[in-house]
């Protein structure tokens, strides 16, 4: 009827209604080990998070400071590192977590340093990073690390409320001055 009120009027017929797409569900995602299949689209998503964290320097400069960064981890692959990824329904990487093992200057303890948690612009919002983190958390703790810690600094502070929810805790802060817009107290 509704198509008929509309020739009436001399507008034209409305096609059938697209169907409607099923909301995407956390158990739709798969989360697994990173591997080679993986690494060129973790590099990509690495190289976006850290560019998104970075404020007020020239492209070229970030892109700089993220290979120089970068170059004093072991690679994601490495067996120093623990990657997970997740993936989509249609197998394609919506997120992942890298962390490299380091060992804590105060008490030569193993630890787990989170290097990066990111998921897909396109993708925020759905929890995955929080269920992503969950698994980082398990596979962490099997692998006898003692402890898991994450630095955030810049836009990623937004993030401290996050993690405390996970059951991190605040354990430094570091502070800066710019001394060219200081003003006498």
């Amino acid at each position: 009827w509704y198509n008929e009120q509309r020739e009436l009027k001399g507008l034209q017929r409305l096609g059938p209604e697209p169907e409607e797409t099923e909301e995407l569900l956390l158990s739709d995602f798969t989360i697994k080990p990173g591997s080679k299949e993986y690494l060129e689209a973790v590099i990509e998503l690495d190289r976006q998070a850290m560019l998104e964290n970075i404020e007020n320097l020239r492209p070229e400069k970030i892109e700089e400071l993220y290979r120089n960064k970068r170059s004093l981890l072991p690679a994601p692959l490495d067996k120093r590192s623990l990657l997970l990824v997740i993936e989509t329904p249609d197998g394609e990487l919506a997120g992942f977590a890298w962390g490299v093992e380091t060992e804590n200057q105060l008490d030569s303890s193993i630890e787990m340093r989170l290097v990066q948690l990111a998921v897909a612009r396109n993708l925020r919002g759905l929890g995955l990073g929080k269920l992503l983190l969950h698994h980082f958390v398990q596979e962490t703790g099997s692998l006898g690390m003692c402890r898991l810690v994450a630095e955030l600094s810049g836009p990623a502070l937004k993030l401290a409320a996050f993690f405390e929810k996970l059951g991190f805790v605040n354990s430094s802060v570091v502070m800066t001055l710019g001394l060219d817009n200081r003003k006498e107290a």
